[in-house]
């Protein structure tokens, strides 16, 4: 497949999804938003994975690129191919779906649980995930659920956790495709907002389980794998 990637900072990019596709034979090109990347067309692309990115979904005046953006999206949307929206790539996806982005109850960042819905259990894309796994959060604001989309997990500090648009639409409000690596970045990148709340970790815990990234990246193949099978033609 011909993966596209949208990227919004320098140091939040596709991570263990571009070791996902090279090990499928998949190629990967990207738009970085904040060099003015060119976009390509969306009958040029096979797959498309939208990244997290530090600004709230409606910031246009700071960052002009988002009004392009969403309309990619939704050309994207119309052209069938199936997406993967991480963290804002998410809250962009349910933006453009026509619902509300808002500000969570609390801001939820590092590791907490994250458990399927009823829903989600049953649905195709989350088969052989556990009914509860640890996952890594980095967010203040949180997606409503789109009119037609499955809710397919939650977490105590956040109702919507993810959900699924047309069998072929993945939307993730936590992260399993961070490194080792991509973590240092965040916490470097975005230490200011390591406030003290009841959700919000301090970098020594947050770094105090490695272990925990090779589980996420494995919670990740299979979803990304289960997804790339309801899309493919019977």
């Amino acid at each position: 497949m011909r993966i596209h990637v949208f990227q919004h900072i320098p140091f939040e990019n596709e991570a263990y999804i571009g070791w996902w596709a090279a090990e499928r034979g998949h190629s990967v090109t990207r738009t970085r938003f904040y060099t003015d990347d060119p976009i390509p067309g969306m009958n040029e692309v096979d797959f498309l994975v939208i990244t997290g990115g530090s600004m709230n979904v409606y910031e246009y005046k700071k960052y002009p690129w988002l009004c392009r953006e969403k309309t990619h999206i939704v050309d994207a949307i119309e052209a069938g191919i199936p997406i993967v929206g991480l963290c804002l790539g998410a809250q962009l996806i349910a933006d453009v779906l026509g619902r509300r982005i808002r500000r969570n109850r609390e801001p939820e960042i590092g590791w907490f649980p994250v458990t399927l819905t009823r829903s989600g259990r049953r649905h195709p894309v989350c088969a052989g995930l556990p009914d509860t796994a640890m996952a890594f959060h980095w967010h203040g604001d949180t997606f409503t659920i789109p009119r037609g989309a499955v809710r397919l997990a939650r977490s105590e500090a956040c109702t919507n956790q993810a959900f699924i648009y047309e069998n072929r639409i993945l939307a993730l409000q936590f992260h399993l495709e961070y490194s080792h690596e991509d973590l240092e970045a965040m916490l470097t990148g975005c230490e200011d907002e390591l406030v003290e709340a009841p959700y919000v970790q301090q970098p020594d815990e947050i770094r105090s389980h490695p272990d925990r990234i090779d589980t996420c990246h494995t919670h990740l193949c299979r979803l990304l794998d289960n997804l790339v099978a309801l899309t493919r033609p019977a």
